[in-house]
């Protein structure tokens, strides 16, 4: 029977958000102990995959990996406490159009269907496809069932449930919407097919018709570097995190410093080690003139005391106050630093907009 179909990408799309990241610091939050104990193994899972030595599904079931802790229950509150508060206004409206118009709507995302299958049971979509992950003894593990959800592979398994529901998509009068280029297999499956803005889920562009088959040979499906600075951050992230520790466990079992004063030699010496990596190898700062410098590494350092002395005040009230291990706690809000960094060192210091406007103030 052929039908309107509408087909939706979630995170970035029907969500403005990286429900995977959101997992992870959920989990963080939740679960801290359990989940800071796997850090280590997905730090290295993470790196060895930024230099091609495990598949991309090795390095996802390490995201996953702390989803072994929770029950269906609890994935439904991660669900509703998180997700669902993030869906954006202008994707409900075309959901509920969409219901209107007597559209079947389905959702198809990279990310687990573990917890993504609740779109569903809210009324948000009639089916939802995702990566499956092995479950048993009413559990999920971080293992990946079958293909990633990805690609061309999301064309394969919606036509898997459009043979099962037996539906043909009425091609003319069905809709598709993605954030990304890296889904036009999928957007190919309808006229009407668009681009969207990750923040808002507002449409940037339509997509022209092409054929699935003709996206290999035309190249239009790239390798593209949209995670490629993150990555690099998250490597050096995880470098800076090392240094950070080995500094700090030195000076204190080793040298027997106290950890107050332990921690302010640490940071010293991790700020050095991340400005000079930030700025050559994740963000690319190529500026080298004296007065850009002077006011580049200020504003750098600037941030990095901002998010020293929220990890100062962390580390006092988790081990002073509450008693907690020093190490443990360490790990904990190195974690959350480099978070913070990372968004301060996007946003304010080695932003492209920000390095011309600082070149110009200083006569470049």
């Amino acid at each position: 029977m052929e039908k309107k179909v509408l087909l939706l990408d979630i995170d970035y799309t029907v969500i403005n958000t990286d429900s995977m990241i959101d997992f992870f610091v959920y989990s963080l939050k939740t679960k801290p102990i359990k989940t800071i104990l796997k850090l280590p193994y997905v730090l290295i899972i993470l790196v060895l995959h930024a230099l091609k030595m495990v598949s991309l599904n090795k390095a996802k079931e390490a995201v996953f990996s702390p989803i072994v802790n929770y029950t269906e229950g609890e994935l439904e509150q991660f669900f509703t406490n998180v997700l669902e508060q993030k869906i954006n206004s202008n994707m409900e409206q075309i959901i509920e159009k969409a219901r209107e118009d007597n559209m079947f709507i389905i959702m198809i995302t990279a990310s687990p269907f573990a917890y993504m299958k609740y779109f569903k049971k809210y009324g948000y979509a009639d089916e939802v496809i995702g990566t499956e992950l092995e479950y048993t003894n009413s559990k999920y593990k971080n293992k990946i069932v079958g293909n990633n959800c990805k690609g061309k592979d999301k064309v394969a398994k919606i036509q898997e449930l459009l043979v099962k529901k037996d539906l043909v998509i009425d091609f003319e009068n069905s809709y598709a919407y993605s954030d990304s280029k890296s889904d036009l297999p999928m957007l190919s499956l309808v006229k009407n097919a668009y681009l969207v803005n990750k923040k808002d889920g507002n449409v940037k562009s339509k997509i022209d018709y092409i054929k699935i088959e003709d996206l290999s040979n035309k190249k239009i499906i790239e390798k593209l570097n949209d995670y490629k600075e993150s990555i690099m951050y998250l490597i050096f992230g995880a470098l800076t995190v090392l240094v950070n520790l080995v500094t700090y466990t030195a000076l204190t079992r080793g040298l027997d410093i106290n950890y107050m004063i332990s921690n302010t030699i640490a940071w010293i010496v991790a700020v050095l080690f991340a400005y000079v990596t930030n700025k050559f190898l994740v963000f690319e700062s190529k500026e080298m003139k004296l007065g850009f410098l002077i006011k580049e590494f200020t504003a750098f350092v600037s941030c990095r005391l901002v998010s020293g002395i929220m990890e100062m005040v962390l580390m006092y009230l988790m081990i002073d106050l509450i008693g907690l291990n020093d190490f443990i706690v360490k790990v904990f809000t190195n974690i959350l630093v480099i978070i913070l960094n990372y968004i301060l060192s996007k946003v304010i210091i080695f932003s492209k907009k920000n390095t011309n406007e600082k070149a110009t103030s200083i006569g470049l």
